[in-house]
């Protein structure tokens, strides 16, 4: 590894001691070019990937990364097109679909930014049109319109949209296993929500129509279903809980009613403060207290030698309006798909 890996050079020190913000919300003024310039590093990384791949794979004799992995692909008539830790269930359904006599295969996709478009456009049987810029499906919904147009045996072929796992709900290889089966039948819907179940939606929008203040829906449906969660549902003043919860942030009344050493690290006027006054949240933003709350804690396990790292999103924005910042510990700005492989590479000082 030492072999194939340069010598390590920061061109950016995080140093606890010295602080400062990576990637901060930049104005409109040069907003433009700084996204544009990342524009052309995504470019550079399509052409550099599958040659470190590649040469990562020499150098320590497995293989890893790339832009993506075809599996089982060579003779399939439907191939699933998936990414992530999914990828490893897929494979065991069409494993077991292969042994059924169905001829199914999948390709993952490893590099979601930059997308390989062409590469995976080759890889699905779609390659590019010279002298035009497509996205995936409308590569794939033109191939199929001109294997009709001219008569190719191997038929138009269809392209559907299957969404799963929306927060963080189990994709087994069951429920799969049901839905290659349909793909390959022709009988799957354009898009389809794996393991929805339909009559809770339709129980809930009956719900909405009869009643003008129907309440929230997640908690309808939690009550009324098998999956409730009676625990977290119950109001924190209910006397069937036993318990009582106090709000005990910073000068909270709830705060007060506790006994010194159960009081919050909020109060306490030696607090790390890591996320500091200034920033253009609303106020009593829930983000901007649950973030300081965590930081709290984290800076205590590790005697302040924090690093944070913060996905795009509304922390990020407000509290970072290049070329103000209310970080007072190292923070770096990542996109949201790199969020956890980015501290792999970070060194204190």
């Amino acid at each position: 590894m030492d072999a194939f890996l340069p010598p390590y050079e920061p061109r950016q020190v995080l140093d606890p001691a010295d602080p400062v913000s990576i990637g901060a919300m930049v104005g409109p003024e040069a907003f433009e070019e700084v996204r544009y310039l990342a524009h052309l590093r995504q470019l550079d990384a399509l052409e550099r990937i599958p040659s470190l791949a590649e040469a990562f794979a020499e150098a320590v004799g497995r293989p890893s990364g790339g832009l993506l992995h075809a599996y089982r692909t060579a003779d399939a008539e439907t191939i699933v097109v998936a990414l992530g830790s999914v990828l490893g269930t897929i494979k065991d359904a069409v494993d077991a679909r292969r042994e059924a006599g169905e001829r199914i295969g999948v390709v993952g996709i490893t590099a979601f930014r930059p997308f390989p478009v062409m590469r995976a456009g080759r890889s699905l049987g779609c390659p590019a049109r010279r002298g035009r810029r497509e996205g995936l499906q409308h590569r794939l919904r033109r191939c199929a319109f001109d294997r009709r147009r001219d008569g190719d045996p191997r038929g138009p072929g269809s392209l559907r949209t299957v969404i799963a796992g929306l927060g963080g709900r189990p994709i087994t290889r069951r429920s799969l296993e049901v839905m290659l089966v349909a793909a390959g039948q022709d009988q799957l819907p354009p898009l389809t929500f794996l393991d929805l179940d339909h009559a809770i939606v339709e129980r809930e929008r009956g719900r909405m129509t009869r009643t003008r203040r129907s309440g929230p829906s997640a908690e309808n449906i939690l009550a009324t279903s098998d999956r409730r969660v009676a625990d977290w549902l119950r109001s924190p003043y209910d006397d069937t809980s036993g318990a009582l919860l106090y709000q005990v942030g910073s000068f909270a009344a709830g705060n007060r009613l506790l006994d010194d050493d159960q009081r919050s690290v909020q109060a306490d006027p030696n607090r790390s403060n890591s996320l500091d006054s200034g920033h253009r949240a609303c106020q009593g933003c829930g983000e901007a207290l649950g973030a300081r709350y965590a930081l709290d804690a984290a800076m205590r396990a590790t005697h302040g030698q924090l690093v944070a790292v913060n996905a795009t999103g509304c922390l990020e924005v407000f509290s970072t309006p290049y070329p103000e910042t209310s970080w007072r510990i190292p923070w770096l700005h990542s996109s949201s798909a790199t969020r956890r492989p980015l501290p792999l590479g970070w060194r204190l000082r």
